[in-house]
């Protein structure tokens, strides 16, 4: 049988971790290696416990807000040419989307891109309007900056859209997990699908806990 605690063990600690991400002048490979590494292995984790039965229904079924771009479809996305992914996705077109908790886990751990955008540290250099590359190279030699947002999607996904989410809420989300304490379960057959349905619930409100759940973006 799985044991859920040590699961949620191993997601506190890349949890932790995504919230000291490094701030840097130069991006690295190792700085983007550790930040997808930490990101995929953690939405694996809560894929592994919703097969098992181990989240409740009302978490599955929240939506995490982000963004899309378009896939163009006049192009033609093959093996060697994919490195130039500003090419493939109407990047002028950001349009609102929401990502459903399994839809997360099913693109991260089979991403086909995976893509760290950076902002700088000082948030007001960030409200700069009108700013050009010259610019924009001239400020990364003297301030430094952070990852922020995670441009994704997946190779059955990859001809469709190009998403965007927050790191900020990639962490309530794994935090909201490895919090997570299941006090009902109830277990009922359905005949139409010949399976067993789950439904597991936190306590009520005002129910007394010891763990107090990050409030997530619905």
């Amino acid at each position: 049988m799985m044991e859920k605690y040590y699961w949620q063990k191993k997601l506190a600690k890349i949890t932790d971790r995504l919230k000291k991400r490094g701030e840097f002048k130069r991006p690295s490979s190792n700085i983007d290696g550790e930040l997808e590494f930490n990101i995929v292995n953690g939405f694996y984790i809560i894929r592994k416990l919703i097969e098992n039965n181990k989240l409740t229904n009302k978490f599955i079924s929240t939506n995490i807000k982000g963004f899309r771009y378009p896939f163009i479809d006049q192009k033609k996305l093959t093996p060697f040419n994919n490195h130039k992914w500003t090419e493939f996705y109407d990047l002028q077109n950001k349009q609102k989307a929401k990502f459903d908790i399994q839809f997360l886990c099913n693109l991260f751990v089979h991403s086909f891109y995976f893509i760290p955008c950076e902002i700088f540290v000082n948030e007001q250099i960030n409200d700069l309007e009108h700013m050009d590359d010259s610019k924009f190279h001239e400020l990364c030699k003297i301030y430094k900056r952070k990852y922020q947002q995670i441009l994704f999607n997946s190779d059955d996904k990859k001809l469709e859209f190009l998403y965007e989410i927050d790191i900020d809420k990639i962490i309530e989300v794994f935090e909201t997990v490895s919090l997570m304490d299941i006090t009902k379960m109830s277990i009922t057959y359905n005949v139409r699908t010949n399976k067993y349905d789950y439904k597991l619930e936190m306590p009520d409100e005002g129910e007394p806990t010891n763990k107090k759940l990050p409030k997530l973006d619905y």
